[in-house]
């Protein structure tokens, strides 16, 4: 859906055949039942000697992933090889995945000997945008509806864009929503649905109520999970008769979509998550407990049972069912995460540093837990310790402004103002119209005799 082909009308059976899947044709000739062999299937155009790796179309344009350690599958979204996008966002590239002991920049080099009017290379791409947003970087999130709204991209883009909205809802958001759900596509329907849970659920029923009635059951039901909450609204919001019949049916079949995968945890977790919309808390419960019977290891129904807990200002019991959690998984790094946040909020700082330890040992990669840990440090006067920790979150994220903010402190804390200096000049980069931070640089530059 994301590729050219789909928008020109090509179709599985075009290439495979429609009763064993068998390629109809082997190698590139394929491809050339379209693409004019003489400009493409030449060294010319792909770099690589004939009939070697590399020379096939499949190569570049359809790289493997290897799904479940077992089953590689190609890329059937027909891309053109970016590695240039390796170099701005890290996401892969196919030149790459075979010469894995060059870089991207050598990459980048290679195709612009070969195609140096490349309409490619260099080019905008959404996948920056998404980068942008997915980083936190200021500003990013105005992208997000420009992407949604711009025919240029395929329906699968565009409803990408309006589903990462859900974390950026603002004024900008909420338009591209509401021209969303007018939109044919039930994959846009469904899309804007989720990026329309921050909004209070009055708003969403005026947005997208008629999505009840939508011939789409997936639609239907994601209409009717998102709305459910009017069931429980108050004058002068309270639905007629009419509307919560509409509701409740589509939530029925909700309901029973979840139940046909009841041997799975998150089934069970999902009927949970919609009793206590419902205000049914001891409901959720035993929805977590069936989910936690069923699938033990589905550590996401430990999580949500100790959330619960946690609102019902039970945090004994929240740390018990993590425990539970941990004895039987104890590399779940989101369970040591919401343990030490228990933790936290009992004042138990000391064992929240061990549980925020093991949450960054088990997840190295994830910023939010490396970063929690820095500022627990940091309270705990392990100044030297959070900076290390401030400094990996950094690298994963150095357009995050909290980070850059944090570290900044820091180092003034230690009165070593030329690092403070170099995470604050770097605030005012991600947020050029902060006073307050531009003060700060001010100040550092000054003790420093810096103009």
């Amino acid at each position: 859906m994301q590729s050219k082909m789909y928008q020109a009308g090509v179709t599985c059976t075009n290439c495979h055949n429609p009763h064993s899947g068998k390629l109809k044709l082997q190698g590139n000739l394929t491809c050339t039942q379209c693409h004019a062999s003489t400009t493409f299937d030449t060294p010319k155009h792909h770099g690589h000697a004939t009939n070697e790796i590399g020379s096939q179309c499949v190569d570049c344009h359809m790289p493997t992933t290897t799904y479940m350690q077992v089953d590689a599958r190609r890329d059937h979204s027909f891309k053109v090889p970016r590695p240039d996008l390796t170099i701005k966002t890290g996401v892969s590239n196919a030149c790459n995945q075979c010469h894995q002991d060059q870089t991207a920049s050598w990459a980048v080099s290679k195709i612009k000997t070969w195609h140096p009017n490349s309409k490619h290379i260099g080019k905008q791409h959404f996948a920056t945008s998404f980068h942008r947003v997915d980083e936190r970087a200021p500003n990013a999130a105005e992208l997000l509806p420009r992407i949604a709204q711009d025919k240029q991209y395929s329906t699968i883009v565009r409803a990408s864009a309006l589903t990462r909205m859900r974390n950026t809802p603002d004024n900008n958001a909420l338009v591209a929503i509401a021209r969303a759900v007018k939109d044919p596509s039930p994959l846009k329907h469904i899309a804007a649905i989720n990026a329309a849970t921050p909004y209070p659920v009055t708003d969403r029923w005026r947005l997208f109520n008629f999505l009840l009635d939508s011939t789409h059951h997936s639609v239907r039901i994601e209409a009717a999970r998102s709305l459910a909450g009017m069931l429980n609204a108050p004058f002068p919001n309270e639905l007629s008769k009419q509307d919560k019949a509409r509701l409740s049916a589509a939530l029925n079949d909700y309901k029973k979509s979840q139940e046909f995968n009841a041997e799975r945890g998150f089934s069970h977790s999902n009927l949970a998550l919609l009793a206590l919309e419902l205000a049914e808390p001891k409901a959720a419960e035993m929805h977590y407990f069936d989910a936690i019977k069923i699938e033990p290891i589905f550590m996401p129904a430990y999580v949500n049972l100790a959330d619960l807990y946690r609102q019902q200002g039970d945090e004994s019991k929240a740390q018990n069912i993590l425990k539970q959690a941990l004895s039987v998984n104890h590399e779940a790094s989101d369970v040591y995460y919401a343990l030490a946040m228990s933790q936290i909020r009992s004042n138990e700082k000391k064992n929240a540093l061990k549980s925020l330890e093991n949450a960054t040992r088990f997840a190295p990669k994830n910023a939010n837990y490396l970063y929690t840990y820095a500022l627990l440090l940091q309270d705990q006067k392990n100044i030297h310790e959070a900076i290390h920790y401030f400094e990996m979150a950094y690298a994963i994220t150095p357009k995050n402004p909290d980070i850059s903010y944090s570290r900044t402190q820091s180092y003034i804390a230690l009165n070593q103002f030329k690092q403070a200096l170099f995470y604050a000049e770097n605030l005012t980069r991600l947020l050029p119209n902060d006073r307050q931070i531009a003060q700060m640089v001010n100040q550092l530059r000054m003790m420093q005799g810096v103009n």
